[in-house]
């Protein structure tokens, strides 16, 4: 009886790990397709809502497609801009 539920318990166990790996996966993915739009508010929160899952084997790949955003959102800010702009006229 108790080997059984044991057993049990690992399998749901088992089935919940591939779910949460899953829903990771789709997250990035999402995170990416967002980027791709230039939508990196967007895609920094379904990066954390992935690294929420705690799946250990995506945390590396989160962790640089989060660097890899913020580079991105910051070259691509209007103020960022605006400064480049404005540099650019001093210079000249």
């Amino acid at each position: 009886m108790r080997a059984a539920r044991a057993a049990a318990a690992a399998k749901k166990a088992e089935e919940e790990e591939k779910l949460r790996k899953a829903t990771c996966e789709n997250l990035i993915r999402n995170a990416k397709e967002l980027k791709e739009a230039g939508k990196y508010k967007n895609a920094l929160s379904q990066l954390a809502k992935a690294r929420d899952l705690g799946v250990a084997e995506a945390l590396n790949q989160i962790r640089d497609l989060e660097k890899e955003i913020k580079s991105l959102k910051e070259a691509n800010s209007p103020i960022k801009r605006l400064t480049d702009l404005f540099g650019k006229i001093l210079e000249e």
